[in-house]
């Protein structure tokens, strides 16, 4: 289970960091119109917008990412937050649909329970699996 794990961790950061590029692309749209536009007087209220809309990408994308970090530490509470955003990933068809399955699937599932009950530890490739144990 600890591989299944690990993936969806990865997907996670993956996810997450797509998310956070895109609201760094808004966000520079954003600040580029006073280029664009000049002194427009609805060229404030539109960077507003592209900075509110920026914003909202990355605090969304956030819970992500750090989840995804703790996943690879095995950390309890990480668990709990990838459950969380992957109730709200159901709603981002097909492909948050698909993680959030896939993430019930494997943090829900009764041998992944104990990995996250053993003191917490480092991400380590060469860690022995689960099942060795």
């Amino acid at each position: 289970m600890d591989v299944h794990i690990r993936i969806i961790a990865i997907i996670h950061i993956i996810y997450a960091m797509a998310g956070m590029v895109i609201g760094l692309l808004v966000f520079g749209f954003g600040a580029a119109l006073p280029f664009a536009f000049g002194s427009d007087p609805d060229t404030p209220i539109a960077m507003a917008i592209f900075s509110g809309i920026a914003l909202f990408i990355a605090l969304l994308s956030a819970p992500g990412l750090l989840g995804g970090i703790g996943l690879l530490g095995f950390r309890p509470w990480a668990r709990i937050v990838i459950l969380i955003k992957s109730a709200f990933d159901l709603l981002s068809f097909p492909l948050g649909t698909a993680l959030a399955i896939y993430a019930f699937w494997a943090l829900l599932h009764h041998d992944s329970a104990d990995l996250f009950r053993r003191p917490a530890r480092r991400y380590d490739p060469g860690y022995p699996r689960s099942d060795s144990f």
